[in-house]
């Protein structure tokens, strides 16, 4: 009997692993053409910076703010048609630029659902460019896209014969700079909100994600 007890004390029982929570899916479209700099920073950030909770999805919108949100509700009614799990949070990352229907592309998300789809909007002002050069130095005077433009090429942010196009080499893990950088230049930019030249509402977005 004393030997029994023994070995039965000796023995190790497998804790019982917990049942994994489901990951939240998060759809973001983006105003640039597919393999640009907005759809390759955001895929690239989500996978090796973002919370384990999100499933993060980038696509591109290709065009001016209307047709990027006409993307989105074309892809959620695509999903839904096909049975699957609906997205959490639909994003659309648009620049500033002068585009006419942007505000009433902003209307019609800002606390606004689709289905089951809460919708936001992420706007960088001038453009998505101001977000790249924050990864690198302050910034806060207003800037033009050409002059922006040359700031990121001359940091080797992006191609050096496509501005368009994120360089290989791009610092990703100085996002957090970046966060400051943007925060300080003007925080009034957040979801659906966007501020004056310089700003971006990507911090939101960062944080959103879990970053």
């Amino acid at each position: 009997m004393g030997k029994f007890q023994r070995r039965s004390r000796g023995r190790s029982r497998s804790p019982r692993r917990p049942q994994q929570a489901l990951r939240k899916r998060v759809l973001i479209v983006v105003e640039g053409s597919k393999g640009k700099s907005e759809q390759v920073y955001l895929q690239r950030w989500a996978n090796d910076f973002g919370s384990p909770n999100f499933r993060v999805t980038v696509q591109a919108g290709c065009g001016e703010p209307s047709r990027v949100l006409d993307k989105c509700r074309d892809i959620l009614d695509g999903e839904q048609n096909q049975g699957k799990d609906s997205y959490e949070h639909a994003v659309l990352v648009i620049d500033r630029d002068d585009h006419r229907k942007l505000d009433d592309v902003i209307a019609q998300c800002s606390g606004k659902k689709h289905g089951s789809t809460s919708l936001h909007v992420v706007v960088s002002n001038p453009q998505f460019e101001i977000w790249l050069l924050w990864h690198e130095i302050e910034y806060t005077a207003p800037v033009e896209s050409k002059r922006l433009m040359k700031l990121v090429r001359k940091r080797e942010l992006v191609n050096s014969k496509d501005c368009k196009v994120l360089s290989t080499r791009f610092p990703l893990e100085k996002y957090k700079d970046a966060v400051g950088r943007a925060q300080r230049s003007d925080s009034r930019a957040t979801d659906s909100k966007y501020g004056k030249n310089p700003s971006s509402a990507m911090p939101w977005l960062i944080e959103l994600l879990g970053g």
